[in-house]
């Protein structure tokens, strides 16, 4: 492996972002994150890509950031096979993907015309001068450092071919579709260790459960790549999923796949249409009355950034807010700690839907903080084998320098920064999907806190 220093990678550990231009800042830096930080990962190109990109509107969230490098635009990796984690190392019932490196390619998009090295000097003077939790940049630093040594390069085409030109900081940017070729170490999010279950496949669909934890896209928002759905289904034999849909990070259940581009296209279309019938399973807590059997719940649902975090939620807002409807069918069942697990049918497909109008009813979800819920599991854990554990193991094998990110792995070890933590599932799950028009219905079976449902 190539021992000049690798850039640290930065990202959200949450939510789920645009491939382009914008990245999420992450509520709770040292949640779910693989060495107690986020990480900044490249987009993952191919089919995947594809899909999210065709239905990018409904599939994917939108963060903001500030500052000179953090509106750079990462395109994916470079023409050579895609790196990735030589090992995969499991810990009380947790996945670590270990370090590694990968060549990403970084458009200068708006930099035309600028001296390189001028436009690091920008940002670098915006460094600490507006909140930093996460915002999806390159360190400046890291960008004087693999310049000076060579490790750079701009992208050009030469005839029917692509050939690469080592640059320096006295680059001057000549085009919008100047790509950079940048290394970076990438250190990726953690995911339990559940693999997801196949619940139907033919020649055109792949469906699945999908585990909490486990982000569906491999993109640069989540920190996810061989963890991500797309990455374990692949490790599996899987490649080239397309997904139709997306459940969130936290939520388990259904998800439909397809295994080829006019497979996927009928699903989306059906989804857009709202021909489609999608019913969750959710756990919620009860203060006083028990919701009622057939009750809709109509309240027009608007992307807001909660400032307080940087992250996009969901808020009910009757002026502004697109319609949002959700209907409650029936009381699965009552628990002795004041909670009922509801079977909710939703007419619309809106941001945290469910878990906002939930919310909204003063009937928060059990474990969704975002929302309001009560925690009633435990964050786990992670790294608790110290020097002789996961992380001691990875970072001696995998450790590069220059990567702050391997730096806090060290502090973690010696005690100087505290053990990050996993938050635990949301009680919320993708029960049942049908496709009355393709003849295609899947159920997931109901996780443990929902039993009871049948």
């Amino acid at each position: 492996m190539s021992s000049a220093p690798v850039a640290p990678v930065v990202a959200s550990s949450g939510v789920a972002t645009s491939p382009s231009r914008h990245w999420a800042e992450s509520s709770r830096p040292r949640v779910a994150s693989s060495f107690g930080r986020p990480v900044w990962l490249p987009r993952r190109v191919g089919r995947a890509a594809f899909a999210a990109a065709a239905f990018s509107a409904l599939l994917l969230e939108r963060g903001t950031t500030t500052g000179d490098l953090r509106s750079l635009v990462v395109v994916g990796g470079p023409p050579e096979k895609a790196a990735g984690p030589a090992e995969v190392l499991c810990e009380n019932g947790i996945l670590y993907a270990s370090p590694y490196l990968k060549t990403v390619r970084v458009k200068l998009a708006s930099r035309v015309g600028r001296r390189l090295g001028d436009v690091l000097e920008d940002s670098q003077s915006h460094v600490g001068s507006a909140p930093r939790k996460g915002l999806g940049d390159i360190p400046p630093s890291w960008w004087e450092e693999q310049l000076r040594q060579g490790n750079v390069a701009v992208q050009r085409c030469a005839g029917s071919g692509v050939r690469l030109e080592t640059i320096d900081a006295d680059y001057i940017v000549q085009s919008v579709e100047d790509r950079v070729h940048l290394p970076i170490h990438v250190h990726e999010l953690v995911a339990p260790n559940v693999e997801p279950e196949v619940i139907y496949e033919d020649r055109d669909y792949l469906v699945v459960s999908k585990p909490a934890g486990v982000d569906i896209f491999p993109n640069p928002g989540t920190g996810h790549v061989r963890l991500s759905l797309l990455g374990m289904l692949e490790a599996k034999g899987h490649p080239k999923l397309m997904p139709a849909h997306r459940i969130d990070k936290r939520v388990t259940g259904v998800v439909c796949l397809a295994k080829t581009s006019k497979a996927v296209s009928r699903m989306m279309k059906c989804i857009q249409a709202r021909r489609v019938n999608k019913t969750y399973l959710a756990r919620v807590l009860v203060s006083d009355t028990v919701p009622s059997e057939g009750l809709t719940i109509e309240a027009p649902l608007a992307d807001v950034l909660d400032p307080a975090t940087g992250n996009i939620v969901a808020r009910v807002d009757h002026e502004s807010g697109k319609p949002a409807t959700t209907v409650i069918e029936r009381v699965v069942a009552t628990h002795s700690d004041g909670t009922v697990t509801l079977a909710l049918r939703i007419l619309t497909g809106r941001r945290h839907q469910i878990r906002c109008h939930m919310q909204h009813l003063g009937i928060p979800i059990v474990n969704d903080n975002v929302y309001g819920g009560p925690m009633l599991t435990p964050a786990q854990d992670l790294y608790t084998g110290g020097e002789d554990g996961v992380l001691g193991r990875m970072l001696a094998r995998h450790r590069h320098c220059g990567c702050s990110a391997c730096e806090q792995m060290q502090r973690i070890i010696s005690g100087e920064e505290p053990t990050p933590k996993m938050e635990p599932p949301i009680w919320l799950h993708s029960w049942k999907y049908e496709f009355p028009s393709l003849h295609l219905a899947f159920e997931a079976p109901p996780p443990v806190w929902a039993a009871e449902a049948k």
